[in-house]
């Protein structure tokens, strides 16, 4: 039997099986090393922290990058300028992150859970994208987050940021 032929299933977090076929299994950082598919779990694994939408998302990506080695890329370099610079995104990448804010945040966590570095990687840039060139009141917007400062708090802080620049 080839080991594309293995499979391992999830329970959700809402209490939905996913089945998942070995090669995806293998990106899940959290159950590594999985060289031997006969030593797969063989009852439902339970998945506290990820609902069934968000698992069949990172199965997706999974499925998309089945073929990749999961590297220890850099996430940004510097260029000749000296400026920072972020890891291009593939199309289809981007493409895949087109998704509501919630979903953004969820498949993050999930990937932070699951252990599947690049596609933290992958939402943390998104996020970074999205907040990219905003000021603080259009971040907040953006977040749904209150500002808890004062007027007088503010105007403190955006002098003291005055004074560390000099």
């Amino acid at each position: 039997m080839s080991s594309s032929t293995y499979e391992v299933t999830f329970r959700t977090s809402d209490n939905e099986t996913v089945v998942v076929n070995w090669e995806v299994f293998q990106k899940f950082g959290i159950y590594s090393p999985q060289d031997d598919p006969d030593a797969r779990p063989r009852d439902p694994v339970s998945l506290p922290n990820v609902n069934a939408a968000t698992l069949k998302k990172v199965v997706e990506y999974c499925k998309h990058h089945k073929d990749e080695a999961i590297t220890q890329e850099p996430d940004s370099f510097t260029s000749n300028s000296g400026d920072r610079q972020v890891a291009h995104i593939s199309d289809w990448d981007e493409k895949f992150m087109q998704v509501d804010q919630e979903m953004v945040f969820e498949i993050i966590l999930a990937a932070n859970y699951l252990d599947i570095k690049p596609l933290l990687d992958l939402g943390t840039k998104t996020v970074s994208g999205m907040i990219k060139g905003k000021t603080p009141e259009e971040i907040r917007k953006l977040f749904n987050i209150t500002n808890e400062f004062t007027p007088e708090e503010e105007a403190q802080i955006k002098r003291e940021e005055r004074w560390e620049e000099r």
